[in-house]
């Protein structure tokens, strides 16, 4: 729990988006500038499969690659003048 708060603490503060997933790519958790730039409602994404949700050609193809060292950088579909 102690972790947890942690983190929560540590990505508030941060300019993007944080989406937290399971293996089956569903939503576990996100924080307020993924509801800000992807347009994310808590009560109704929660257990989503995000590639549900967001569907962008770039943001698919790192899916399924599987190699999240680097990141992926889209334009947000809820402020399209934020990258």
């Amino acid at each position: 729990v102690n972790l947890f708060r942690e983190f929560r603490r540590l990505t508030t503060a941060m300019p993007d988006g944080v989406i937290v997933l399971n293996g089956q790519r569903e939503i576990q958790w996100f924080n307020r500038n993924a509801v800000r730039l992807l347009g994310l409602r808590r009560k109704m994404d929660f257990g989503q499969r995000i590639d549900n949700l967001l569907r962008h050609p770039d943001f698919r193809r790192y899916l399924e690659a599987g190699d999240f060292a680097a990141p992926v950088v889209l334009r947000a579909p809820a402020a399209p003048d934020t990258y």
